[in-house]
């Protein structure tokens, strides 16, 4: 059984370069909390576990804008189910999936909102360099989003101290 939670918060001015500050800023915060367990069977390690993450945001425009401050933000709850297979003892395989829920969404301005529900379909490789080092690759994307495109693919090291 594992759980935690994080904070965290942004903050940003919009500047003209080399130009004064135009007067607009922006700041926001995000508030989440996770909690899963793992199970083995045979050689794949499962993991379930839920997230839940607040996000809220403020947008000033300015005075002069028709509308001077927007506030927008949502709480989306997502439902991990994940497989780790060690193809060699150095080499993993990490597929996954997620059920997206939009449980509260205030959209901001001129925006288009998400879709209530989609799903997440992940993988990636993982690669043991030595006792310390380890190399990744993972990709993914959303599916059944109505409203919004969205996959990504990144590469990463870590170092275990």
């Amino acid at each position: 059984m594992l759980g935690g939670f994080g904070v965290g918060n942004n903050a940003y001015q919009f500047v003209g370069v080399p130009a004064a500050p135009v007067g607009a800023d922006s700041s926001g915060y995000r508030f989440g909390g996770f909690v899963g367990a793992s199970y083995p069977v045979g050689p794949v390690l499962l993991s379930l576990y839920t997230t839940v993450i607040t996000i809220r945001n403020r947008q000033c425009y300015g005075p002069s804008n028709s509308t001077p401050v927007a506030h927008f933000g949502s709480t989306i709850g997502l439902l991990h189910l994940n497989a780790m297979y060690n193809i060699t003892a150095r080499l993993r395989l990490n597929p996954g999936s997620v059920l997206n829920q939009v449980f509260s969404e205030k959209i901001a301005p001129a925006e288009r909102g998400l879709d209530r529900s989609w799903f997440t379909l992940q993988s990636g490789l993982t690669y043991q360099l030595n006792d310390r080092w380890e190399i990744s690759i993972k990709g993914l994307t959303w599916l059944s989003n109505q409203r919004m495109r969205y996959s990504r693919a990144s590469i990463g090291a870590a170092y275990r101290f």
